[in-house]
């Protein structure tokens, strides 16, 4: 009888860790990247030698309540870089620049990271139009 309620006390620790590991707090730490033309990352279908060429790195990590952007834009053999440090509340799923007010939403389902503009005023969101057909891959 002692055996058996060992047996069974070992059972249930083992069920209680597995059960704890599993449903414990997720965060949305990592980086995030997606490389494309500028043509798919604006949903044009542009017959333009130069668009096609044009190739657009969007590279975003989050880390506890920093995030930086990076992005890269590749156009006629030269590279624009463009960087952004960030206030993240992972609470809310928020972006934020370190100065100003805009407040940049995203969506994660699985390892895929979205943005949505809609919350934002006009003037933003033609700003940051090329992030509406963004989907940025969690790099490993």
């Amino acid at each position: 009888m002692k055996n058996v309620k060992r047996i069974m006390l070992g059972i249930v620790a083992i069920f209680a860790v597995v059960l704890l590991v599993a449903c414990g707090a997720k965060s949305d730490n990592g980086t995030y990247k997606m490389e494309t033309n500028i043509n798919q990352l604006m949903g044009q279908d542009s017959e333009s030698e130069v668009s096609k060429d044009a190739k657009v790195t969007i590279e975003l990590t989050i880390k506890d309540s920093k995030g930086e952007l990076n992005i890269i834009q590749k156009i006629a053999g030269k590279e624009v870089p463009i960087k952004l440090d960030l206030k993240v509340d992972q609470k809310k799923k928020s972006l934020k620049r370190s100065y100003g007010d805009m407040e940049l939403k995203y969506n994660i389902k699985g390892d895929e990271l979205t943005f949505d503009l809609s919350k934002l005023s006009s003037s933003d969101q033609a700003n940051l139009l090329f992030l509406k057909n963004a989907k940025l891959k969690r790099t490993k």
